[in-house]
């Protein structure tokens, strides 16, 4: 079987690159959609009120043009290249087969695989309030709809302003904000359109060489993000027609490999596939891989009471999906957990009748804000937000900002997730501090020699071990991970974002309000950064800054230089403090976290802030570049 090893060795390897052509693809395509941004703002700027005007439509279907003529360039683009790709991954598949078989292998002709890419629709599984269904789209249907699809929901965020007697700052923010997701799906479109060229064309080797295959092999992605319904359909050998295909969803970056039939294996190879873990054996299947991550991991990607299931052993991993790979409810697991072989029928999937009326949908998640602190809590951890969620004496509005802030920096940043071990209140936050700082200096003092009640007494001495109060000067506070061993130790799980119960309580949160809107008119902090939710992505501008090392990075070195740079009129700080904040000039950091809360929260964020939001992207699509 180490052909075989060999072949998923490959693939995988190849599934990698590929992944990250279609970022560059990403990158270059979506260039389109900034500059028609760009150009519908500065359009907006030259508009002083909504006074339905012949002059006011004008202008206004100068911009549903703006961003028509912006998606279809980049379909036109997308689907331009698609040819030229598909015969190269058949190349590829050719290649590698011929590696590893004793058989010579067919290559398809290319128009064969010219009409493949262009013909042939993905098929794919999309979860609706009506149960899943598949929607079928060929390369050119998925860029057309799109196209027109995103054009009429700017036209209708326009009407639905006039209707509501929005001010054209208000209707710009909200262009922005659509314009802004229109982004994301396009990403979604061209990931998933790349999968599709590369999968169709390996698919058309596989098929033009059935003679000496039995089987194509579904290989999913060994991490967090893999789908369960992909999850469970690793490892399984199917016929060449049999579903699903890949990509099996929006975004998904699962593959099928060839399996050589046994009389045409090359002897002598040697395979591994990549994890998240790094290499590991190409004979290990994602059930096996999941069975060996700590408990907790399970549980992020099962959720708690599928995880119990499958720790039992009473219940395999392909038990939590239906013949069609969709995940089979928790009352019917509970029905398995009684007669594991028995399935009920799964219900007919309906395919959608005309690709023209199906819609591309937004794969982003949404924010769901909670009721109660307890749910907010909840929903913290069961997202992967912290590993500890205690909001203690919070407002629910303040609780609700906190989620949102960090839920859509973790979609945005997905090497976030998971990695803030606490949030929520400033003053639980300050009793934590307290408890692992009396603690570590009593351990101290006990490697000393000191016992019992001499212990207590000369902890309670010591000065560093006394308890401290949350700053009451403070709005929020950023913990950062601690690089260095001994502090490491001493702050452990205590780093995360928290804010002051003396700002964000329900008494208080008035208060709060007020004085933010102050700092903002005084210029202390930055055009937009007036409310709760702009205070926690100054927060959340901290913990990127911990995590991509922003501060010590030349690009933002020398954006701040740019800012800084003094002129005839007005010295280095009085620059920044004009270009973005008088707080941004305390240091790097928060120079960082004052234009990150600009970036996030004004429609129109000035240049500075605009460069280093988008240059926060860029290093960390660098630094992760399959996250």
């Amino acid at each position: 079987m180490s052909a075989n090893n060999y072949l998923l060795n490959a693939g995988v390897r190849h599934q990698i690159y590929v992944q990250r052509y279609a970022g560059g693809q990403v990158k270059d395509l979506v260039k389109y959609l900034d500059g028609a941004q760009k150009e519908i703002i500065e359009r907006l700027d030259g508009i002083q009120d909504l006074t339905q005007t012949r002059s006011l439509t004008r202008k206004l279907d100068q911009i549903v043009d703006l961003q028509k003529d912006a998606l279809e360039k980049l379909g036109g683009d997308l689907t331009k290249n698609a040819s030229e790709f598909a015969e190269y991954e058949a190349e590829f598949a050719v290649k590698t087969l011929n590696a590893a078989s004793t058989a010579e292998v067919t290559l398809p002709a290319s128009e064969q695989l010219r009409s493949l890419v262009t013909q042939k629709p993905m098929q794919l599984a999309i979860s609706g309030k009506q149960g899943s269904v598949i929607q079928s789209l060929t390369l050119n249907q998925a860029v057309t709809q799109f196209s027109t699809d995103k054009a009429a929901e700017v036209t209708r965020t326009i009407q639905r302003g006039m209707v509501d007697g929005a001010t054209v700052q208000q209707l710009t923010g909200e262009i922005v904000r659509t314009t802004n997701k229109h982004k994301r799906q396009a990403e979604a479109l061209v990931r998933t359109s790349v999968n599709h060229i590369s999968s169709e064309a390996r698919s058309a080797v596989n098929r033009a060489n059935n003679d000496i295959l039995k089987g194509e092999e579904y290989v999913s992605v060994l991490d967090g993000r893999t789908t369960l319904g992909c999850a469970a359909l690793d490892g399984k050998i199917l016929g060449f027609d049999e579903p699903p295909q890949t990509p099996r969803h929006w975004n998904c970056r699962s593959l099928r490999v060839p399996a050589l039939d046994d009389r045409f294996q090359k002897e002598g190879l040697e395979g591994t596939r990549a994890s998240m873990d790094g290499p590991v054996s190409a004979k290990r299947t994602y059930s096996g891989w999941l069975k060996d991550q700590p408990k907790e991991f399970r549980v992020q990607v099962l959720g708690k009471e599928r995880a119990a299931l499958f720790d039992s052993g009473k219940i395999s991993l392909d038990d939590f999906v239906d013949v069609n790979g969709n995940p089979v409810s928790l009352k019917q697991l509970r029905v398995l957990d009684g007669a594991t072989k028995v399935r009920k029928k799964p219900k007919v999937i309906s395919r959608v009748k005309s690709p023209r009326k199906s819609k591309i949908p937004d794969q982003k998640k949404k924010f769901a804000p909670a009721k109660t602190i307890k749910e907010a809590e909840n929903y913290a951890v069961d997202n992967g937000l912290t590993r500890v969620a205690d909001f203690g004496k919070l407002d629910i509005e303040v609780a609700n900002q906190i989620n949102e802030s960090i839920f859509d920096v973790v979609e945005e940043f997905p090497a976030m997730k998971g990695k803030m071990s606490f949030i929520g209140s400033g003053q639980v936050h300050a009793n934590i501090l307290n408890k692992a700082r009396r603690d570590y200096f009593t351990d101290a003092y006990k490697k000393l020699g000191y016992r019992d009640a001499q212990l207590e007494a000369v902890v309670k001495k010591d000065r560093r071990a006394r308890n401290k109060k949350f700053n009451k000067n403070y709005y929020a506070m950023a913990q950062p991970v601690q690089s260095n061993p001994v502090f490491k130790k001493f702050y452990e799980g205590t780093d995360g974002i928290v804010v002051g119960e003396q700002w964000g309580s329900k008494n208080n949160i008035q208060k709060f309000k007020d004085y933010l809107a102050r700092d903002q008119a005084d210029g202390f902090h930055p055009v937009g950064a007036d409310t709760i939710r702009s205070t926690i992505d100054h927060e959340m501008g901290h913990q990127l800054d911990y995590l991509l090392d922003l501060s010590k990075n030349q690009k933002i070195k020398d954006i701040r230089k740019k800012a800084a740079r003094a002129s005839m009129q007005n010295s280095a700080k009085e620059n920044i403090a004009e270009q973005l904040s008088g707080y941004a000039n305390k240091n790097m950091a928060e120079f960082i976290a004052e234009a990150y809360a600009e970036y996030k929260n004004n429609p129109k964020p000035r240049p500075i802030a605009q460069e280093l939001g988008d240059t926060i992207i860029e290093i960390y699509k660098t630094k992760f570049p399959n996250k």
